[in-house]
């Protein structure tokens, strides 16, 4: 074959292939769906070429089938509040405000007023109607449980008193008190004659422990109370300053109950708190020591729980499908739980009675000044 026919076959395949790849692309290119721009010729858009397809407006006819009318919006609420109702007052009466503060007229500001005035008068009836039904019910009436007059709050004080310093002397076996203080503290020497008549009352045991080595350098000498040096306990125990007070037990429990002087009574009380959260006296102990009428102290929360507790399927028989309990079931559902005994009520009786005798006595005191 010569060389003037192998250029005129390669020249054909050349042209051939060039064809045949005009051919396809503009068949690729006709394929494709037109658009109005190539991405080359909207370079500046960058990144965000992306655009959504323009909507048609819709005619007015369509827009007054989609907007419902104020009734229908008003049927179509799930749960529209009533009108002057505690849930509708709640939800408006900023509202009413906000109008009156930003278009003070007459109107504007009467309207929020009255309102205003609507919600007070429900609030007094409420307030009423809740003293009404205190009256004589011992499970709501907090008088029944803390004397508000003085005589009865006097005799709590003084039964709590009592009951609470028996449970502080039946210690007296099971704890000491660790006293860490220092010989230049001021506040240390003023808390040792505290600890000293507390000592004296309950026979509890106190050790000083002197975190600067030194004793307690009274006037006239003499150690109130045993005392070592401080050999690293103060650090181990987390105590920062002193004076400080820590309940101790022969099996080597410690608890801090102060950093800081104390009065008898918070000494006292400290030591009660302390002892019952470290389960050395019981629940029981420790609620008798609390200034209130004997068995008024229950507490309704736990006693839905711990007396005779309700079974879940039980508790579900008086719950509606919300999960509410209506005031019919849940008044005698908490009543039934609650313990009153007659010994609790002759306690009451007599406080009641005595508070009568002393308003007899103060207008016998009266009429007496007047003749």
């Amino acid at each position: 074959m010569t060389n003037v026919s192998i250029l005129k076959r390669v020249t054909f395949i050349c042209f051939s292939a060039l064809f045949a790849g005009n051919v396809f692309a503009a068949a690729s290119v006709n394929d494709r769906p037109d658009t109005s721009s190539s991405f080359y010729e909207n370079s500046e858009d960058g990144w965000f070429w992306y655009k959504d397809e323009k909507e048609e407006p819709k005619k007015p006819d369509q827009l007054k089938k989609q907007t419902p009318s104020p009734q229908e919006q008003l049927k179509n609420a799930e749960n529209p509040e009533k009108a002057f109702s505690v849930a509708w007052l709640r939800k408006n009466i900023p509202r009413y405000l906000d109008l009156a503060i930003d278009n003070p007229i007459p109107e504007n500001v009467r309207a929020f007023l009255l309102i205003q005035r609507i919600m007070l008068d429900k609030a007094e009836n409420f307030s009423q109607a809740v003293q009404a039904q205190v009256v004589g019910d011992v499970l709501i009436d907090e008088s029944a449980r803390r004397g508000f007059s003085t005589v009865a709050a006097n005799t709590l004080n003084a039964k709590g008193t009592e009951e609470a310093r028996k449970l502080i002397a039946s210690l007296s076996d099971k704890v000491g008190i660790f006293f860490f203080f220092s010989s230049t503290c001021s506040y240390c020497k003023a808390q040792i004659p505290i600890l000293g008549y507390f000592a004296k009352r309950y026979d509890i045991a106190i050790m000083g422990v002197s975190v600067d080595g030194i004793g307690f350098q009274t006037q006239d000498g003499k150690d109130p109370f045993p005392w070592k040096p401080d050999a690293g306990l103060a650090q181990k125990l987390g105590l920062s300053q002193v004076p400080a007070l820590v309940l101790v037990t022969p099996k080597g429990d410690a608890e801090p109950i102060s950093q800081g002087i104390l009065s008898l009574n918070e000494i006292e009380q400290r030591i009660l708190l302390v002892s019952k959260r470290k389960g050395w006296i019981k629940e029981e102990q420790f609620e008798k020591t609390r200034p209130m009428v004997e068995g008024m102290r229950n507490d309704l929360s736990k006693a839905l729980q711990t007396s005779s507790p309700l079974s879940e399927q039980k508790l579900r028989s008086y719950q509606e499908a919300d999960g509410f309990i209506p005031p019919d079931r849940l008044v005698p559902l908490v009543t039934m739980r609650a313990k009153v005994t007659n010994t609790d009520m002759s306690t009451v009786k007599s406080l009641k009675n005595a508070e009568k005798a002393v308003n007899e006595m103060k207008s016998v005191a009266e009429t007496s000044k007047k003749k």
